[in-house]
């Protein structure tokens, strides 16, 4: 039985509330005629319909973070599942194979073949400790990110987008992501096994005096390393790949919305500061990827004689961080530049 009393406090709430409150959460504006204001109030908002945008289908790392947490009962987040994830495929078997191989792990080798241990090689300890498992929840987190911040920016009336044309990108973007799902993982394949064959001729060298190396030859830590290092690039290729993607769709929602800016916002950026949370969540990542590229130029060679194939890597790293780094920070801003 429902209690008199209940529709009384839902009479209160809903005639205290302002126009604007009721505006931002249906999608009214100004100038709208009665039959308009009565559908707004019936029909799914939205914010509601982009809520279906579905961009993990055919997605490997969201398969398997969702198989993991069912598993789980839900006890741990998709972002704590990834992050463990990330270092329990690469840095774990690594630290584990190196325990048997090298027992002493911070030391440098009596026979001079290991110049710089595992445990004093910042770059490695960075790059699968913290680069990667953060790489990999990001990109799980990434669809309810972009999800909250249309949400919160159609609410607050920032942008007007038809119920059909929501629709219509609902459907258009779960398909093109799709595709990108697929080619990004089968071209990131590739990608990662070229730049983990460069790098076992780069470290494959007793003269190197890289942590790879035994007296008899390339140590089982190495062929691990090379394993990591492609599960490091092919992970890397899929998170630019997707922010890329995502930034392709906010360039697509600025074409078909009318944007009102609030130049007196409370969030100093006319309402749109949602839309830079998507470009500081890159930053993030960008920066420890420059902190990794700073431990390898730094380090390696002051400790390693390194031979042409190492300094060939180091400026293909470089060159992909100066080209990608700026357009994955500033992607998700560029469709509203206009209005800046």
């Amino acid at each position: 039985m429902v209690r008199p009393f209940s529709f009384f406090t839902y009479g209160v709430r809903l005639f205290t509330r302002t126009s604007l409150d009721i505006d931002s959460e249906v999608g009214i504006t100004g100038g709208q005629d009665m039959a308009t204001i009565v559908n707004a109030l019936i029909l799914p908002s939205t914010a509601a319909v982009l809520k279906n945008l579905d961009t993990t289908r055919h997605s490997l790392i969201h398969y398997v973070i969702k198989t993991a947490e069912e598993w789980l009962n839900n006890k741990l987040s998709e972002k704590t599942l990834a992050y463990c994830l990330g270092i329990g495929i690469t840095l774990f078997p690594l630290l584990l194979t190196a325990s048997i191989d090298f027992p002493l792990l911070s030391l440098v080798s009596p026979e001079g073949i290991v110049k710089l241990p595992i445990l004093k090689d910042w770059n490695i300890l960075l790059m699968f400790s913290v680069t990667l498992p953060l790489s990999l929840a990001y990109i799980v987190s990434d669809e309810q990110t972009l999800i909250d911040v249309l949400s919160r920016v159609l609410q607050n009336g920032i942008l007007t987008l038809t119920i059909e044309d929501a629709h219509s990108m609902v459907n258009d973007w779960t398909d093109k992501f799709s595709v990108l799902n697929k080619s990004t993982q089968i071209v990131g394949f590739f990608v990662g096994i070229c730049i983990a064959y460069f790098n076992y001729k780069a470290y494959s060298h007793t003269s190197v005096g890289f942590w790879t190396m035994k007296l008899n030859g390339f140590s089982i830590t190495g062929w691990v390393y090379i394993y990591a290092v492609f599960v490091f690039y092919w992970v890397m290729f899929v998170f630019v790949s997707r922010s890329l993607g995502i930034a392709f769709f906010l360039r697509t929602l600025a074409s078909r919305s009318e944007i009102r800016i609030i130049p007196f916002h409370p969030d100093h950026c006319g309402g749109l500061q949602p839309i830079g949370t998507l470009g500081l969540r890159n930053l993030y990542i960008l920066s420890v990827v420059g902190l990794n590229l700073f431990a390898l130029f730094y380090l390696y060679p002051r400790v390693l004689i390194l031979p042409e194939t190492t300094y060939i890597l180091m400026a293909a790293a470089s060159i992909a961080y100066v080209c990608f780094g700026p357009i994955i920070f500033i992607g998700p801003l560029l469709p509203f530049r206009r209005l800046m």
